[in-house]
């Protein structure tokens, strides 16, 4: 299998999203260190992401200069059609196409993580997930929008500079049925979590694999 896939667990019900093609990706964390070493501004592709081959940002905000940029994902694993992403079979599995969104908010600062924003920059940054939310909320094939961050190597951040990333998702994760209120039938379409550079189990299964 060379395109991505999204594949439903048969035990769990759990989505897995299986990426291949994200391992293409560049990796500023060699050899998964488990101490954070944070690379050199002039070989950061988030320092200026349009002269390193980034679409023109889909958000920016700033005024003689921008402070955030939400672009799209140059390496996604979710991929932007016009059409909506049909559930099928294949074997015992049940199977959709990866077709959504796939995100990039990137901060200027090449070193300041959120707890190290100003208060302004801070509440920049949920304004622009905000903003990006609701342009994803008028995508009728968008059925659930994930906002994350992964900080640091062992977390499954491939580049040090900080970034959140925006997931517009064609299904609804199992974990989050688990948890809806039976008495009212209300599904939150929106969640945000923040990835620790720690060994993890949630979210994250393996470098090509992401389990919802």
């Amino acid at each position: 299998m060379k395109k991505s896939e999204l594949r439903q667990d048969l035990v769990s019900g759990d989505w897995i999203v299986v990426a291949p093609e994200r391992a293409n990706r560049p990796d500023q964390f060699a050899h998964r260190k488990i101490k954070r070493v944070v690379a050199p501004k002039n070989s950061c592709p988030f320092e200026n992401p349009q002269k390193t081959g980034h679409e023109k940002p889909v958000l920016i905000y700033g005024n003689s200069e921008w402070r955030l940029q939400v672009i799209a994902n140059k390496y996604p694993t979710f991929r932007h059609r016009n059409q909506c992403a049909p559930i099928f079979k294949s074997g015992p599995f049940s199977v959709a196409e990866t077709i959504g969104h796939h995100d990039v908010v990137i901060t200027r600062d090449h070193k300041k993580n959120f707890s190290d924003l100003s208060r302004r920059d801070a509440e920049q940054v949920f304004e622009s997930f905000w903003d990006r939310y609701l342009m994803l909320h008028e995508d009728q094939c968008v059925a659930y929008v994930a906002i994350f961050q992964n900080w640091g190597p062992t977390a499954g951040a491939s580049i040090p500079h900080p970034h959140y990333q925006i997931v517009g998702l064609p299904i609804i994760p199992n974990s989050v049925l688990k948890r809806r209120d039976p008495s009212c039938g209300i599904i939150s379409n929106f969640t945000l979590w923040f990835g620790l550079d720690v060994p993890v189990n949630t979210g994250v299964s393996s470098a090509n694999t992401l389990r919802f």
